[in-house]
């Protein structure tokens, strides 16, 4: 932002220049000018004052290209203003004047349309907290804003590797349902679907729409059991509008309490924190969890059933702010900062007894000051690493896959990755009725990470990677009313 303030003043400055010694030091020009009196300054000041208005109306739509542009309106303002100063016209004070309060106070103003967090609130009850972040993009009902995958990533993901496209809405046909996008969810297996490795998914192709899991509003309906205005869980990618013929989709009714829950703790997240603890954990109450990235969707909701199921448990997120969050509001008995240099003694201490469960979310560093700690028969619900998913190569050092089977033979650990809706999908009902339960006696805090606007999408993500969401990250990409 400094940058384009310096450009600002210096083209600004620049303008005034050549404007000053255009009209004043050209005797010629002058002269010429007050032979037709007023009209041809009023049509030059008028003239630029157009301009930079009509540059301020784009600008304001596409607010990068004012940023860019911004010392050459500046320019015409001061411009028009000296015109008129030069002739002692009434309207030098207004017109010009108007116009530069506004792109100054644009300026100072732009910064706080991109993303910038604001302080947690509760979500309708004391069960969630969300953080927006603001956009002053809207959804419109005649385009589809689609991100497309434009090329695979090598490591992280750059501002190449999606690009956003816009198409008309389409209408939905005979047996079909358009759906208009509210919230998508973010998530870490995405990174996955931009590569074309072998996976348990198919990957994303070129070309097409980014995929993920949404909550929408059904916009019109030739379906049976859809109606105009229904709530619906579907997996509409990363897209405003999509068509569907209803397979994959679950109704939500008409007015749920919390929409964007199903992308979260009723969702995915949820489900694949109580499944990988309870099917593959099989925690025993008195035993010692410890989860990585504690704070997020399937690392707090693991902890907290772990709590509810009388374990011990130490979370391991980034940062103090995280860390606290985890101690005092999710009710973990002990969180450590993964930053911390003595991270292996401050574990050894956290569970003194050892581990019996390591919920599995990260892999990398923390893996290894976990693996010496392992009880004899621990279990390690193998659910993601996310520290490993924009690396190209094994890590620098010897080869440690032999003393990694070796401490799983010894303490007969049992290791299992799983894909949650693959696995045990006919276990959901079982998890939706003891979390909607534990929800209602307050027994579960949920909390949302929420970004506004569907334009930030692909920055989100890429902090999410990096650790910088706290809780559930989900983009608002449009409102919820009926349209």
């Amino acid at each position: 932002m400094q940058a384009s303030i310096v450009i600002a003043v210096s083209v600004s400055s620049l303008t005034f220049l050549v404007y000053g010694a255009s009209l004043c030091v050209s005797d010629a020009m002058v002269a010429e000018f007050e032979r037709y009196h007023l009209a041809p300054y009023r049509t030059l000041a008028g003239t630029l004052e157009m301009a930079a208005g009509a540059g301020l109306l784009v600008g304001l739509h596409f607010r990068p290209l004012l940023l860019l542009s911004a010392g050459g309106l500046a320019g015409m303002m001061l411009g028009a203003m000296l015109v008129r100063m030069r002739v002692r016209d009434p309207l030098v004070s207004i017109i010009p004047a108007a116009l530069l309060l506004c792109l100054n106070l644009f300026i100072l103003l732009a910064p706080t349309w991109t993303l910038h967090r604001s302080t947690p609130n509760q979500v309708g009850s004391t069960h969630g907290a969300m953080r927006a972040v603001h956009s002053a993009m809207t959804q419109r009902t005649n385009v589809n804003r689609q991100w497309l995958l434009a090329e695979r990533p090598s490591g992280e993901p750059t501002s190449t590797t999606l690009r956003l496209d816009e198409m008309p809405v389409v209408a939905a046909g005979d047996a079909q349902m358009l759906l208009r996008t509210v919230y998508l969810s973010l998530d870490p297996y995405m990174r996955g679907r931009m590569s074309d490795a072998p996976s348990y998914a198919a990957p994303v192709a070129i070309g097409d729409v980014m995929v993920g899991g949404t909550v929408s509003r059904v916009v019109e309906s030739h379906l049976p059991g859809f109606t105009e205005g229904d709530w619906v869980l579907s997996y509409n990618g990363w897209q405003d509008y999509a068509v569907s013929d209803g397979r994959g989709v679950t109704s939500l009714g008409a007015s749920p309490a919390h929409p964007s829950w199903a992308l979260g703790v009723l969702g995915m997240p949820g489900f694949t924190a109580w499944a990988g603890l309870t099917l593959i954990g099989k925690p025993k109450a008195g035993e010692t969890i410890v989860v990585a990235a504690a704070t997020g969707p399937v690392g707090a909701t693991v902890g907290q059933v772990g709590k509810l199921l009388g374990c011990r448990v130490v979370g391991i997120a980034g940062g103090a702010e995280k860390c606290a969050f985890a101690v005092d509001t999710l009710g973990f008995d002990a969180c450590l900062d993964h930053r911390s240099p003595d991270l292996r003694g401050r574990l050894a201490g956290a569970a003194p007894g050892g581990i019996d469960v390591y919920f599995e979310n990260v892999g990398g560093a923390v893996f290894d000051v976990v693996l010496p700690l392992l009880n004899t028969l621990a279990r390690i619900p193998l659910c993601g690493l996310v520290s490993q998913y924009n690396a190209t190569r094994l890590p620098d050092g010897p080869d440690r896959s032999g003393r990694l089977m070796g401490e799983f033979l010894r303490k007969r650990v049992t290791v299992q990755g799983f894909i949650v809706f693959d696995d045990f999908a006919p276990r959901y009902p079982e998890f939706a009725a003891a979390m909607q339960g534990w929800i209602a006696e307050g027994k579960i805090v949920y909390r949302e990470d929420v970004v506004h606007g569907l334009e930030h999408a692909p920055a989100a993500f890429l902090g999410m990677l990096r650790g910088d969401n706290f809780g559930k990250r989900v983009i608002r990409v449009g409102d919820g009313d009926v349209r």
